[in-house]
């Protein structure tokens, strides 16, 4: 049997991965030109992102698909959330999975671990050109 390690997140800062966050382009009505028929003549666009799950982790964080977040905590396990009020067969479950709890997010929901990646940060000195002639 092969064992894997599981290191905590918890206290680290995370975001959610790339790969789930897509751009969809909309035309923005009162920002484009129309004519007295009421036909386009410019089109303005405008972009919005999303976050793709199967999870709803796209309405929680909506608007909020770029920013940071600190791990309050963290298991390994199945979440039953999607099983609530159901009767189900243990054998018919998921395997577990590395799962998190989002610090000061509003939402104290379980996500798996594989829609984010843990993020430091990192600060940058620069010579101030003005100062130094």
């Amino acid at each position: 049997m092969e064992t894997k390690t599981i290191q905590s997140w918890r206290h680290k800062t995370v975001r959610v991965k790339e790969e789930y966050i897509y751009k969809e382009r909309f035309i923005d009505e009162d920002a484009s030109t129309y004519d007295d028929d009421d036909n386009i003549i410019e089109e303005v666009y405008y972009e919005q992102e999303y976050i793709k799950s199967e999870c709803g982790l796209g309405g929680v964080l909506s608007g909020k698909e770029r920013d940071v977040f600190e791990v309050a905590s963290d298991c390994y396990g199945v979440d039953l959330y999607s099983y609530h009020f159901q009767k189900f067969d243990i054998d018919t479950l998921p395997e577990p999975t590395h799962q998190i709890i989002l610090r000061d997010n509003g939402y104290p929901f379980m996500w798996d671990t594989k829609y984010f990646e843990v993020v430091t940060s990192e600060t940058i000195y620069v010579t101030d050109k003005e100062f130094n002639q």
